[in-house]
């Protein structure tokens, strides 16, 4: 999905072995007059409306340098403006509070998350949220894991999804978080290093 929205929207960075390579699109290629139209008709269904009701609505409003200064903003008040857009709910936000706006205590929250909390750390804890509307769960990592708390259960996500055994002492987060970062990287010496880092390449890098 994420390919062909670069396709149709974003100017062609390069081409390798014959393979054109595209730029993320800007704001102003995404809140076009033909956007959503454009966006239906590749697939993207619903989150059409969502993505280029977004892009209008921060090119109209705090513009592409006001949604970089919320990495100078606290969490919380990243969080609000975030969800104040169309579409975007507490657990996207949180998704890029963590992701691309440096605030690494962003935990976002789902059904998956909030069974970890429950079954791997026995945290107390109301019904699953909904769209991830409910902050007690990432407050129980942020008080868990501290200002790292987001990369900690992204990275606790990623290897319990795996075979391989690990013991988690529920009354030792430090030990478990070292142990959860040795698994991590021991993960990705195993599988294609070359492709995960080559899709972290800034495309300003290739420019």
């Amino acid at each position: 999905m994420i390919e062909s929205l670069c396709q149709a929207f974003g100017h062609q960075l390069c081409s390798l072995d014959e393979q054109p390579f595209h730029a993320f699109p800007s704001l102003a290629a995404l809140a076009g007059s033909e956007a959503e139209a454009k966006l239906r008709a590749l697939g993207f269904g619903y989150r059409a409306r969502f993505v280029s009701g977004t892009a209008r609505a921060i090119t109209e409003g705090m513009g592409a340098e006001g949604l970089c200064q919320l990495r100078a903003v606290p969490y919380a008040e990243a969080r609000r403006v975030l969800c104040a857009l169309p579409g975007v709910g507490a657990k996207v936000a949180d998704c890029v509070c963590l992701m691309a706006l440096d605030k690494a205590e962003a935990v976002p929250v789902d059904t998956h998350v909030w069974h970890i909390a429950r079954q791997r750390y026995g945290a107390a804890l109301g019904a699953p949220p909904i769209a991830g509307s409910d902050l007690s769960t990432g407050d129980f990592f942020r008080e868990l894991w501290g200002p790292y708390a987001g990369w900690a259960q992204a990275a606790h996500r990623l290897v319990t999804a795996l075979p391989l055994a690990l013991p988690w002492p529920s009354q030792s987060p430090v030990l478990t978080f070292h142990l959860l970062l040795a698994k991590f990287f021991l993960i990705c010496s195993l599988t294609d290093w070359w492709m995960f880092l080559s899709r972290a390449v800034s495309p300003a890098i290739l420019e």
